[in-house]
């Protein structure tokens, strides 16, 4: 029984041996794990461009309380009335 368990491991051996001589399964395998890091990498770049573009697209005003800023023309000139000393303006401004 040893006889015929040893010659049908040395044709299975040859079997595998004659399988697909052309392709090598390290090689195949290592090809694989290149195509599927590739994918992994344009996939990040993909979401990376996305999130990218959405920030330089969304208008970003500072909020504060959910009321915008005022606009520069809107606020009091500070500085001179400051340097004038007026307390009227002082007042007004609240210094």
């Amino acid at each position: 029984m040893s006889d015929d368990e040893g010659q049908f491991a040395i044709k299975q051996e040859e079997r595998k041996k004659a399988f697909k001589k052309g392709v090598d399964s390290e090689d195949s395998r290592r090809k694989r794990e290149d195509a599927t890091i590739e994918i992994r990498k344009s996939k990040r770049d993909d979401q990376l461009m996305k999130r990218r573009k959405d920030t330089f697209t969304t208008p970003t005003q500072p909020v504060a309380f959910g009321m915008p800023a005022p606009s520069p023309q809107a606020m009091p000139p500070v500085g001179g009335g400051v340097a004038r000393m007026d307390p009227a303006l002082m007042m007004k401004v609240g210094i």
